[in-house]
């Protein structure tokens, strides 16, 4: 009789304390705490099933969940919370990059109202953050010393410069969740783009990590090199190309995100076909932005 009393008590707390926390919206913070805590995964998993939740499943985000002992299948959980689209009221977009084309292509998203351009999804906010564009100042190359002193077998660089050390836009998030919308009928991501007329896909960009010289007040893209033996070449140097990958979402709506995580720095989109002659034109618009600055 007394394991029956004890057996009923403790059913009637767990369904009191699924309910209080069902009516909160559920955090990693919570599920941090409600770990440590003690609460059991079964306790947790069915708060997780029956309450609003908005995780982080980044994977810096589970590492650090499962540093902090937080079961594996807690975190399925989490994971598969993230991943449903059937609540009308979810967000587009998270920092693991999920995303639902039949999401975009409500009448209530709000990135349907955005201009053509490149964005920077805001997980914490919500928000669609456009990416402003900027052209290259100046182009310049080295003083062809070392050419010079290895009788031309030594690269001397051609090089495409930005104003200013950092750009408009900085970003805290090293996974960041970006989307490309382009005008259908002008095939562009703007309309006073002067210089990206013939762009209708992210495959037509590049991702870039600009270098910092030493004076620290422009942000520079190589975009060539010669020497006396090879001659010259021209384009965007391998080691500064980030690769990242896309997928459609509806008619000239693109997710864009990096197949890495992006160290702190300053970035850009750059336009593919203009990305040759950047260093000797320096008109090139590029779509720049940092990380973690």
């Amino acid at each position: 009789m007394k394991n029956i009393l004890l057996l009923f008590i403790v059913l009637i707390f767990a369904a009191r304390s699924q309910s209080v926390l069902a009516q909160d919206t559920l955090t990693n913070k919570n599920i941090i705490a409600l770990t440590k805590a003690g609460m059991g995964k079964k306790l947790i998993i069915g708060a997780i099933g029956n309450s609003i939740c908005k995780f982080n499943v980044g994977m810096n985000s589970l590492l650090e969940l499962k540093n902090l002992k937080v079961e594996e299948d807690v975190i399925s959980a989490m994971i598969e919370k993230s991943k449903s689209t059937s609540d009308s009221k979810s967000k587009l977009g998270s920092e693991n990059g999920i995303a639902n084309s039949a999401t975009v292509n409500g009448d209530n998203n709000p990135i349907n109202a955005l201009p053509s351009g490149i964005y920077y999804y805001d997980a914490e906010t919500g928000q669609y953050k456009e990416i402003e564009s900027s052209t290259f100042s100046q182009s310049k190359s080295g003083s062809g010393l070392l050419t010079s002193m290895t009788y031309g077998l030594a690269k001397t660089k051609q090089k495409a410069v930005l104003s200013g050390s950092k750009a408009n836009l900085q970003i805290r998030a090293t996974s960041p969740l970006f989307y490309f919308i382009f005008d259908k009928e002008k095939k562009s991501l703007n309309e006073s783009s002067q210089f990206i007329i013939t762009a209708t896909n992210p495959n037509q960009f590049v991702l870039v990590r600009l270098n910092i010289p030493s004076n620290k007040k422009s942000r520079e893209l190589i975009t060539g090199s010669y020497n006396l033996y090879q001659g010259g070449n021209s384009g965007v140097d391998d080691d500064q190309k980030i690769l990242f990958k896309f997928e459609k979402l509806s008619q000239g709506v693109y997710k864009v995100y990096p197949e890495q995580t992006l160290a702190n720095g300053e970035y850009c989109f750059l336009y593919a076909a203009g990305a040759a002659s950047a260093g000797s034109t320096p008109i090139q618009k590029v779509f720049d932005f940092g990380i973690g600055n």
